[in-house]
């Protein structure tokens, strides 16, 4: 298990930490990259609503089904639980909010807008299959083809671990083996950037669109910073009617560069 230990992060001139928020988050199958980012969103939204917080990460098994959770308080003594999952919604305790992703409803947005841009050969990097969170995605994608009455050609799906050596490789081989395509849709933003890699080596023009948040790749995904805000609002809620009593969709955000 790897913490990442926020608490210095306090700005200065901040009240003490004695009167802050203790805040503990746990997460599954996330990138260090985007949990990191929403940790910061985090800090940010509960700092603009005038609650100075100390946050304590702790990402837990990187290859298990996608989920976080934040709770409010320390051992014992949690005054608010949020648990963001990425897909179907399971049990839950009382009193906790949930927010879901819906991977599958990412992908196919995404696919929806490269379509609208006019692409008809879309070829898909998916991720292994052992990851729940990554097979949405891939059914998300080819659930949209048929709605757009787009044809399913499986050659251009390849299966990889979702890494940039996997982007760069997958792309290689689709070009080596005369397929034709104008986009590239990855499930992660690492085979995004490699994909546009070996597109640039072999002087490929071809739109690329990562269902990862990422810094240097366009991409459609749920953003960090829109699942802080929410779980921001559902920590500094007044009233416990407040949060969520049921499941609550967290919206994609397509964002390019």
């Amino acid at each position: 298990m790897r913490t990442l230990d926020l608490t210095a992060t306090r700005p200065t001139g901040s009240p003490a930490t004695d009167g802050a928020m203790r805040i503990e988050t746990r997460s599954c199958g996330l990138s260090t990259a985007w949990t990191t980012r929403f940790v910061q969103a985090l800090r940010a939204s509960l700092l603009a609503r005038g609650r100075v917080c100390e946050i304590a990460h702790h990402a837990l098994n990187p290859t298990a089904a996608a989920w976080l959770s934040v709770s409010v308080g320390g051992p014992g003594r949690s005054s608010g639980f949020v648990e963001i999952r990425w897909g179907a919604p399971l049990d839950r305790a009382a009193g906790t909010s949930l927010l879901l992703i819906d991977g599958a409803e990412v992908a196919r947005a995404a696919t929806a807008h490269l379509h609208k841009l006019g692409h008809t050969a879309i070829a898909f990097l998916a991720g292994p299959p052992a990851d729940p969170l990554l097979v949405d995605l891939a059914d998300g994608h080819v659930r949209a083809l048929a709605a757009l009455g787009l044809p399913f050609d499986h050659e251009l799906i390849v299966v990889g671990d979702g890494s940039f050596e996997a982007g760069f490789k997958s792309v290689g081989s689709l070009v080596g083996s005369g397929r034709t395509f104008t986009a590239v849709l990855a499930a992660t933003a690492a085979a995004a950037q490699g994909a546009l890699h070996a597109l640039e080596q072999h002087r490929i023009p071809a739109s690329v669109l990562s269902l990862e948040e990422d810094d240097r790749v366009s991409w459609c995904a749920v953003a960090a910073d829109t699942v802080a805000a929410s779980v921001a609002s559902l920590l500094t809620a007044d009233a416990a009617g407040a949060r969520f009593a049921t499941p609550h969709l967290l919206p994609s955000t397509l964002r390019e560069l």
